[in-house]
């Protein structure tokens, strides 16, 4: 088969060839092998040895195609007006990840969530804290999804009212592994729910006063 090959016939004169499929899902993508210009045998542990190389190219080459995927799948965030949080469980709820435009909507420093010198609920007034801490503690009980409105304040910038809609994952056993949380600039709908309702009782009080309800 590789008789004809032209690096059999010309240079490098290839006169050893040994090679281990290269899978990916289930698909061969490729080969590892290993080419000598000098004929030899390899043993049966020399020939597990390459399928163990194999192995563990094919598991480099899936983890670096999730990881790609998971940075597109970032990016594609970064960019829809809905910011993304991810708290991982280990013993106690630890901030994963956050999608870099927290900070184009919300005005709270990415990098300081990144690198651990501020909490996310350093940024909520106490009663957003409550709402947050109910709805984790949901997830811990085994709620697999939730909601909850609360108020940002960031270091700089106006307060923003949010919705966030979350989902939790758990493991075969039933255990907590991580929760996703997406946070929705709600500031406008709070606005005109505030103005209906204000609107809503100066008309209770016209009709209180003319002795027009019904």
């Amino acid at each position: 088969m590789f008789k004809d090959n032209p690096y059999v016939v010309d240079a490098p004169h290839i006169r050893f060839y040994a090679g281990v499929p290269l899978r990916l899902d289930d698909v061969t993508v490729g080969t590892v092998c290993i080419l000598d210009t000098e004929p030899h045998q390899l043993s049966e542990r020399e020939l597990q040895s390459l399928a163990y190389v194999s192995e563990h190219v094919s598991e480099y080459l899936a983890l670096s195609l999730k990881h790609q995927q998971l940075m597109q799948e970032h990016s594609f965030i970064d960019d829809t007006p809905a910011a993304l949080i991810k708290w991982r469980y280990n013993m106690a709820l630890e901030l994963q990840y956050v999608s870099a435009n927290i900070q184009s909507l919300f005005h709270i420093p990415t990098h300081a969530l990144r690198e651990g010198s501020r909490a996310f609920e350093d940024f909520l007034d106490e009663r957003g804290r409550k709402e947050l801490n109910f709805l984790l503690s949901n997830h811990l009980a085994g709620v697999a999804s939730s909601e909850a409105q609360f108020r940002i304040l960031p270091p700089k910038g106006p307060e923003r009212w949010v919705k966030l809609l979350s989902k939790s994952f758990y493991d075969p056993e039933g255990r907590l592994e991580n929760i996703h949380a997406m946070l929705i600039d709600n500031t406008a709908n709070r606005y005109f729910e505030k103005r209906l309702n204000e609107a809503n009782q100066q008309m209770r009080l016209v009709l209180e006063a003319s002795g027009l309800g019904t």
